[in-house]
């Protein structure tokens, strides 16, 4: 087991899997607020070749995690006598065109509302994107296209029609679930009812013998709140239960939390987490570990995740090795940070 020194403490086990948070605010006191995270989502390489006869290696993966991005850098080597085709996809959050209350995209009104950008062996990428909308996952894409209507930014939401549509096809839409009407009391009002689903990529060519450097960046949104659950006693219940186990908590961070809400200091905790997603499925080629660097950027921050055999590398820094890469899961961090 790890300790860090002084708070922003760190248990190290058998590596759990779950949402991860970030955090890195000034020491002042918070308004309130509650934010839901974007899941930030491992890229996945893909690639036309029988993985016996022609395949490529992950030599190394870091993934490093801070309080306002994810950075994932890759050794992609290609040891055969012929270049290898492959596409690299970074899949982005699905979103509601209206921002669901509480979501907050880094950039919301472009098609890389997470401000995803790659390089390769130091050089930027150019990146396409995909983007659909669908509603119950039946695709409504082209309804808002010819509609001349944005799959991306925030809709303007009013009593005479939903975007300058008609009644006729307003009333299609409310059919189909494309639009929903509000639930609140007053004159009438539509709201976004479709899903956005979108990626980012890009065609990637590993040369026959050579080393390739990939780099993909993206923001973090991490879920923030403040506004916490009340115990019989009157006292805010920080961290709750599901988190304690969720994120290994131990006495490390759970005194150190005790002794603020002793304080009576509750109304100047606030708690972050993110989420980092693994693909699907794992490539059919080999791989070193994957090396996860966490960030907490203040060292009052307080900051617990399962890992195994982490090390304290810096005031606010951790690291440690994932020995097998879990594909299909989630990572997670949890921070809380305290005004002052």
């Amino acid at each position: 087991m790890h300790r860090g020194e002084g708070r922003g403490r760190v248990r190290g086990k058998q590596v759990a899997l779950a949402a991860l948070g970030l955090a890195l605010l000034p020491p002042v006191a918070f308004a309130d607020e509650t934010v839901v995270a974007l899941p930030t989502f491992h890229p996945v390489i893909t690639y036309a070749g029988e993985p016996e006869a022609d395949s490529y290696a992950i030599t190394s993966e870091t993934m490093t995690l801070s309080q306002k991005s994810v950075t994932f850098d890759m050794v992609l080597s290609n040891d055969t006598k012929a270049d290898i085709q492959t596409l690299v996809a970074i899949p982005l959050p699905d979103l509601n065109p209206a921002h669901a209350p509480g979501s907050y995209p880094p950039n919301p009104d472009d098609e890389n509302f997470m401000n995803v950008a790659a390089t390769v062996n130091g050089k930027s990428v150019d990146l396409e994107f995909e983007q659909h909308a669908d509603v119950a996952n039946m695709d409504v894409t082209a309804d808002l296209e010819n509609a001349g209507l944005s799959l991306v930014q925030e809709v303007e939401i009013s009593s005479d029609g939903f975007g300058g549509q008609d009644e006729k096809t307003l009333a299609d839409w409310q059919r189909r679930g494309i639009v929903v009407p509000s639930m609140v009391d007053g004159p009438p009002r539509l709201f976004p009812g479709w899903r956005l689903r979108s990626a980012a990529h890009f065609d990637l060519v590993l040369p026959a013998g050579k080393t390739v450097n990939l780099v993909v960046t993206s923001d973090a949104v991490p879920a923030a709140n403040n506004d916490f659950a009340i115990d019989g006693n009157g006292r805010s219940v920080v961290p709750s239960k599901a988190d304690i186990a969720t994120y290994c908590m131990d006495d490390s961070i759970l005194k150190p939390i005790a002794k603020i809400l002793n304080d009576g200091n509750s109304s100047g905790l606030l708690e972050q987490k993110l989420t980092v997603r693994m693909p699907d499925f794992a490539p059919a080629v080999k791989r070193g570990d994957l090396k996860v660097v966490i960030d907490k950027g203040d060292p009052e921050t307080l900051v617990s995740f399962c890992g195994e055999d982490v090390k304290k590398t810096g005031a606010t820094t951790y690291s440690f090795n994932w020995n097998g890469v879990p594909f299909g899961e989630d990572f997670g961090v949890y921070f809380l940070q305290a005004s002052q």
